[in-house]
């Protein structure tokens, strides 16, 4: 009886490390989709290095960590577009 116990904690746990797994996965996902819409907006026009406001957050606050992100993927994407038309 304590083996079949035993056994059956064993595949919660299991279970339990999958599902946080899968979670990973998920919020993977998600950055990558983030940083797709992030990238359209800055190709559309709508950031520049001075933008502190984002369309993604309506009460207009993103953090330090947030802006210094976006910061550095606006640069490289105008690097990008100047690599491209040199």
């Amino acid at each position: 009886m304590i083996l079949l116990t035993a056994i059956e904690a064993v595949i919660i746990l299991i279970v339990f490390l999958y599902l946080v797994h899968l979670v990973s996965h998920i919020r993977n996902i998600l950055r990558a989709m983030m940083a797709r819409i992030i990238m359209n907006e800055i190709d559309a026009g709508k950031w520049d290095n001075s933008n502190k406001l984002t369309p993604l957050r309506q009460d207009g606050i993103i953090t330090g960590h947030q802006q210094s992100v976006l910061s550095m993927m606006i640069a490289n994407k105008k690097k990008l577009d100047t690599d491209e038309t040199a």
